[in-house]
């Protein structure tokens, strides 16, 4: 969903950035599909993306 470039029509180009890099991007915090230890659930890019 976030390479969809219809995406950052809906919300800003910016927004559509940090969740890649909150999500997706490998040396970002890699936050996706759920799968954090439950130290990393505390952690500052954990609770931006909440």
């Amino acid at each position: 969903m976030l390479a969809e470039p219809e995406l950052e029509r809906i919300i800003t180009p910016l927004l559509v950035f940090e969740l890649r890099g909150l999500l997706v991007v490998t040396g970002g915090a890699d936050l996706r599909n759920g799968m954090m230890s439950s130290g990393e659930i505390n952690t500052s890019p954990a609770l931006y993306l909440w």
